[in-house]
């Protein structure tokens, strides 16, 4: 599937908020998902663990806050399991719209599209606030204007790789019509795709992106160059599974979020990230290093401290969104988007 013309976005965001529950009505489960988390009356008995569905898109560094909130018992200390639904962009969401599962690590923009159209979404925290993704290409290719004419690998026509490859490349001087986009999937597939000569480049997250830079690949630089900050990934929550008597469990489930967060920035704790990154994303100790001083020393703001929202970011990812045809103008506000009372309540008991 390429992605030719503008409104493609919207149309699939249109089928997802068809997906969301009515008021009086039961949620469709996507394929991927468990049944809905049913509302808790009371909180789990002493040792006794709540499940929570949380869904995710393929696995990538930035995620490392959320792998440390399951791996490092975070989640079990708050009385939580969590368990990772993992799906593509469009799933993922759907799967939140719907409530069958009611809370993920999302793409920003397809999800403010979605709200924008009606779907009971909310963004409760803030992950990835800068784009750190690279244009690698094919070892002929040397430079952007080799890209005329050649297809480029993003995850799907919903995500935000999408988005930002559009921006970068015409900021670079490649206009829309002068490259295809190709809907590839997650890191893994895009490399696949990259790897056997099928498209002529791809936008990759790491550790793909550290990954093909050590194999020889071109190098055309990283979104970072064209849009410093961007809304790119971040906690979203289904507003009607949380009206259902789940405020609790979603503070305790932002708790166990912002202590991850924290144990990530302690350079005590250097060697157990590294770890957690090696086993979850099946990387060699060199590349977890890599990944680990990408976030931490290069680009140590590219993670929200805290998971806290900004605004300003969310206000910049609904300009571009809107410019690429997505949303009517005039664009609405960040706010309309965001609900930071439950984090702020997080943060008051944790103190900073």
């Amino acid at each position: 599937m390429r992605w030719h013309e503008l409104g493609v976005l919207g149309l699939l965001i249109g089928e997802l908020v068809a997906c969301a529950p009515a008021p009086s009505g039961g949620a469709p489960a996507v394929s991927e998902a468990a049944p809905p988390t049913p509302a808790p009356t009371t909180a789990p008995a002493p040792g006794e663990l709540q499940r929570l569905d949380l869904a995710i898109i393929s696995g990538a560094g930035y995620y490392i806050p959320a792998y440390l909130a399951t791996d490092q018992g975070f989640l079990a200390q708050e009385g939580i399991q969590g368990e990772w639904v993992v799906a593509g962009t469009p799933e993922s969401v759907r799967a939140v719209v719907s409530g069958s599962v009611p809370i993920g690590l999302l793409g920003s923009d397809p999800c403010i599209v979605a709200v924008s159209k009606g779907a009971p979404l909310r963004q409760v925290a803030e992950l990835l606030q800068r784009p750190t993704y690279d244009l690698l290409a094919a070892q002929q290719v040397r430079t952007i204007a080799d890209l005329r004419g050649q297809e480029i690998a993003v995850s799907s026509v919903a995500s935000g790789t999408a988005v930002l490859a559009r921006v970068f490349l015409e900021a670079k001087g490649l206009r829309r019509g002068e490259y295809d986009l190709v809907a590839a999937g997650g890191n893994v597939e895009r490399i696949t795709a990259l790897q056997s000569g099928r498209v002529a480049a791809a936008v990759l997250s790491d550790p793909g992106n550290f990954v093909v830079q050590e194999q020889g690949y071109t190098h055309l630089g990283n979104i970072l160059d064209v849009i410093p900050e961007y809304d790119f990934s971040a906690w979203w929550v289904n507003q009607q599974w949380l009206e259902q008597g789940n405020t609790a469990l979603l503070h305790r489930f932002l708790r166990a979020q912002v202590r991850a967060r924290r144990f990530l920035d302690d350079p005590a704790n250097r060697e157990v990230v590294e770890a957690v990154l090696q086993q979850r994303l099946r990387v060699s100790p060199a590349i977890a290093t890599r990944i680990y001083d990408y976030y931490t020393r290069e680009v140590p703001d590219a993670l929200a401290r805290d998971l806290r929202l900004n605004e300003r970011a969310t206000s910049k990812t609904i300009e571009i969104v809107g410019e690429l045809g997505e949303l009517s103008a005039p664009y609405p506000p960040a706010r309309q988007f965001l609900a930071p009372e439950y984090l702020e309540r997080v943060l008051s008991e944790l103190g900073t």
